[in-house]
C-alpha cells in the first residue's frame, strides 16, 4: 500500500491487541500524536480480540503515554469486528496470534490481503498487570514500530 492507495484519501490504521485496554489503545494515542506532529490526514482505531465492550484504559498505560509525552484519549475498549476490518487500510495486530486469530475469524468472509500485518516484528508484549517501567518499555517499542511503519509507507521522511 501507498500513501495514495486508500479508500478516502485519508489513511486509515486499526491497531488490535487482545483487550483492547493496554497496547491497541497506547498505540491509538500515539499515531493520533504523530499525526498531529507531522500534520498528517491519519485516521486512527482500536480493537481486540477478546474484548468487552466499555472498559477503560488501564490507568498504567495512560501514565506510560504520559511518560513518553502523548496526551490519552478517552477510551473504552470494542471487540474487533468486520464493520472495523471493512474501514481500515491498514490493520496491525502486536502478536503472531493476533494475526492468526483474525486470519482464521475473517479471512473467509473479509480479503485481508494487502491490509493485515504485525506492527513490530517480533510480538509486542502484554504490559497488563506488569510495572510502569513496562509499560512505558511497550509504549516506546509501539511508538518506533508506528514510526517505522509511517516511513515505510512514505507518509513522513525517512529519519536522517
Amino acid at each position: 500500500m501507498s500513501r495514495g492507495e486508500t479508500k478516502t484519501g485519508k489513511l486509515r490504521i486499526l491497531f488490535v491487541c487482545t483487550g483492547n485496554l493496554c497496547r491497541s489503545p497506547m498505540a491509538e494515542a500515539i499515531a493520533r500524536h504523530i499525526a498531529e506532529e507531522f500534520n498528517l490526514d491519519l485516521e486512527v482505531r482500536s480493537a481486540g480480540t477478546s474484548a468487552m465492550y466499555g472498559e477503560p484504559m488501564t490507568p498504567l498505560a495512560e501514565d506510560a503515554l504520559r511518560a513518553i509525552g502523548v496526551e490519552p484519549h478517552d477510551h473504552y475498549s470494542k471487540p474487533v469486528d468486520e464493520e472495523l476490518l471493512n474501514w481500515a487500510d491498514l490493520v496491525l495486530v502486536m502478536t503472531d496470534r493476533h494475526l492468526r486469530d483474525l486470519s482464521y475469524r475473517f479471512g473467509g468472509k473479509l480479503n485481508l490481503t494487502d491490509k493485515l500485518y504485525k506492527l513490530d516484528e517480533s510480538d509486542i508484549e502484554d504490559p497488563y498487570g506488569g510495572t510502569l517501567d513496562e509499560y512505558i518499555f511497550t509504549a516506546n517499542r509501539i511508538r518506533d514500530a508506528i514510526l517505522k511503519w509511517l516511513r515505510k509507507l512514505k507518509v513522513i521522511p525517512p529519519m536522517r
